[in-house]
């Protein structure tokens, strides 16, 4: 097949603005501290490079994130062997990929992209924190946003082949993380009732939905192949209805988190300091965005916006109505509405929106916070990941093997040099935490303990009695015992 100087020049140019992204997303994420929830999964990562494909003897937490996260892990470890640094690339790959997904996906792709930058391809430092971290569900919109494109061509053309990487992918996706089931199968399902209701019966849909049941089921399979032969994920307890004054708190919550988000949060400042009217504009671009969604769902024009409403509208309302919530940190879990709701609002087709005056005044207004969150998030310092120096220390004494607090276990042992395995404790015992930790860590070679507080101090001394040695780093003190330590179970 030849290509035309044309398309190889378009296709060059956007593989060069794709690098670009790529390298700038690179360089925020370079400005947040590497925790013990980012470097579980890379320790994940770094064990399947080594041969242990299923992650077998893995205790995981609520998702496993498998398919749409780890194994893009995996394959950067191989390729270039592995680095910390990874806990960075691979978040800004991700990222920009779903930014470049979200435009290909709309219709009106000036529009998208205006909205695409200002809602997560110029990110505030707080949204970097929420999209440019490892294992935090955005791998998982790439792939249902993937599937969406898919679903959308074989509905608009008949196109059967697509049908089969529609499934495969909604299949890894199901199986990876249960937030594509909200936004993937709930929305689909939505489309077919919603046609039967009026009468209106969308064979092509249905043939949707039936693939995506399908991919259920594979999942579900997948599953229990992992169950027998690879990891086990702990889960949390099944999700409540949030109490009536929960609710009320989980409103307060969507708005200042959303706030936070965006920097959006210009009460309580002086209106003449510049910082305040950048707030003031980005709240204008949310309320415009969250105004214009709001009139698409009463202009419903066809199926597809059947779909991108449900899918842009089911996060916020879960949101508001269960008891996830744990206050703004956990405002990540409604990001599909900005993502599905820019595709929405792509397909309107409206004078106003048409109109290129007005068009120029509403990038202008979404260009001006956009550069200064760059810039204000770009000027930001490097984070210091402190536990690296910790894990040098300990390696350069031969302490390769021991335990610490969550926080303090994985966020050691990303660097490479040592493995610290998380626990829990009482004031008497030091118990194994099978949360984002491997069995076999748990087994004779362990010699140390991070102790990051006087509880942890006194359980240890209860357990394995006086420390042989103590080192000081900083804040923290790392017991060390001539002996090996063994944990009790929980």
């Amino acid at each position: 097949m030849k290509i035309s100087r044309k398309s190889a020049i378009f296709y060059l140019v956007a593989l060069a603005i794709f690098s670009l992204m790529i390298s700038f997303y690179f360089r925020i994420a370079q400005r947040i501290e590497i925790n013990s929830d980012m470097a579980s999964g890379m320790v994940e990562a770094l064990d399947m490079s080594k041969g242990n494909i299923l992650l077998s003897g893995w205790s995981l937490s609520t998702v496993s994130f498998y398919f749409t996260e780890i194994v893009w892990y995996v394959t950067a470890i191989l390729v270039s062997g592995y680095s910390y640094n990874i806990t960075y690339f691979m978040p800004a790959v991700i990222l920009a990929t779903l930014c470049a997904l979200m435009i290909l996906s709309s219709e009106n792709k000036k529009v998208a992209a205006v909205f695409t930058l200002f809602m997560l391809g110029a990110p505030t430092f707080f949204m970097a924190r929420n999209v440019l971290t490892p294992f935090i569900h955005v791998g998982t919109y790439v792939f249902c946003l993937a599937a969406y494109c898919l679903a959308s061509r074989y509905v608009s053309n008949g196109s059967k082949a697509v049908l089969a990487g529609m499934f495969c992918i909604l299949a890894l996706a199901y199986f990876s993380d249960t937030i594509a089931l909200y936004i993937s199968l709930v929305p689909t399902l939505a489309v077919v009732v919603v046609s039967i209701l009026r009468s209106q019966y969308d064979k092509r849909w249905s043939v949707v939905l039936a693939v995506s049941v399908l991919s259920v089921a594979t999942a579900m399979l997948i599953n229990a192949l992992f169950l027998r032969y690879g990891f086990v994920v702990p889960g949390v307890q099944p999700t409540k209805f949030a109490t009536l004054e929960g609710i009320g708190k989980n409103i307060s919550d969507l708005f200042l988190g959303v706030m936070t988000l965006f920097d959006a949060d210009f009460y309580g400042r002086d209106p003449r300091e510049k910082d305040t009217v950048i707030r003031c504009l980005s709240f204008f671009i949310i309320a415009a965005f969250i105004f214009i969604v709001a009139l698409r769902a009463f202009k419903i024009k066809d199926n597809k916006d059947v779909f991108l409403l449900v899918a842009t509208l089911i996060m916020p309302v879960a949101y508001i109505l269960s008891d996830v919530s744990v206050g703004v940190s956990s405002i990540r879990y409604i990001l599909p509405f900005f993502i599905y709701g820019t595709i929405l609002i792509s397909r309107i087709n409206t004078p106003l929106l048409n109109n290129a005056r007005v068009f120029l005044l509403l990038a202008i207004l979404a260009l001006i916070p956009s550069v200064h969150h760059i810039k204000e998030t770009i000027h930001r310092p490097k984070a210091s990941n402190g536990l690296k120096e910790l894990s040098q220390v300990l390696y350069d004494k031969g302490l390769k093997h021991g335990y610490a607090e969550f926080w303090f276990a994985s966020a050691t042992s990303v660097y490479g040099q040592v493995q610290v395995a998380p626990i829990n404790y009482d004031a008497e015992h030091v118990i194994r935490r099978d949360w984002l930790s491997k069995e076999s860590w748990y087994g004779d070679n362990n010699r140390f303990i991070i102790i990051h507080d006087d509880m942890l101090k006194h359980a240890a001394i209860k357990a394995y009695g006086q420390p042989d040695d103590v080192i000081k780093h900083n804040s923290l003190t790392v017991f060390v015992w001539n002996k090996k330590l063994t944990t009790s179970n929980p």
